[in-house]
């Protein structure tokens, strides 16, 4: 467990009250994107106390009764799983510099590895992708990488004449309790060509070639592997 001097807070507000956990701020981000995904995360090297508070600084702790009320579990480590996955976790300006440098990061090498310049057909180096970036004046915030990917391609084009190999993937059989977040996702990291919303969700896309991969697995982690994909080309 991480010291209690050099763990943050992370809190969640439900029903007008503070619920707040104490936390290493790297490993807490980084269980909270398992959580976030649907993945369980073991909390033990990312609480700094096993305690859930009301007001952390005053050392005010949540009852046992509040917690099950609340969280529909008197069990700690379940309710902490809950606040980190639908609270904040208040992270350092260092973290956050890191987490923001991290992500931009991801943007350059998923751009730098999937297009080519339209117009000499060469790849495109990871510096002049982040100049570019820069040029542009794009900056990452706090959403997924994915979130913000499509943003950044589009501020560029202008700069870079970007020209993307692309895979055409048919999807289908996905469950109605998992049609929302598959159609998101594709939203963000693909085309989406033609869809179907008649029983769950169907739909053929077209992603660039270097994302496929990442594409598909995430939908396997989404669905827990019920949905077919298959390549079109």
């Amino acid at each position: 467990m991480i010291p209690i001097d050099k763990a943050v807070v992370a809190r969640v507000t439900k029903n007008n009250k503070h619920f707040e956990i104490l936390v290493d701020p790297d490993s807490a981000l980084n269980a909270k994107e398992q959580l976030k995904s649907g993945k369980d995360a073991d909390l033990f090297n990312t609480l700094a106390v096993e305690d859930i508070f009301t007001d952390s600084k005053k050392g005010i702790r949540a009852s046992k009764k509040e917690i099950q009320e609340i969280f529909g579990t008197d069990n700690l480590a379940e309710a902490a799983k809950i606040i980190l996955r639908e609270g904040v976790v208040h992270t350092t300006s260092e973290q956050r510099d890191k987490e923001k440098q991290d992500k931009l990061d991801r943007i350059v090498a998923l751009i730098s590895t999937n297009a080519i310049d339209a117009q000499t057909k060469n790849p495109i180096p990871r510096d002049i992708v982040s100049d570019a970036l820069r040029k542009a004046m794009f900056h990452v915030d706090g959403r997924k990488v994915e979130d913000q990917l499509q943003e950044a391609i589009k501020s560029i084009r202008k700069i870079i004449p970007l020209s993307f190999q692309e895979r055409t993937i048919q999807i289908s059989n996905v469950a109605p309790n998992a049609a929302g977040q598959c159609h998101e996702l594709c939203k963000k990291l693909a085309n989406v060509e033609k869809e179907d919303w008649s029983s769950g969700w169907s739909a053929v896309v077209k992603v660039p070639a270097g994302m496929r991969e990442e594409l598909m697995d995430r939908l396997n982690e989404i669905t827990r592997g019920k949905i077919d994909m298959k390549l079109l080309d």
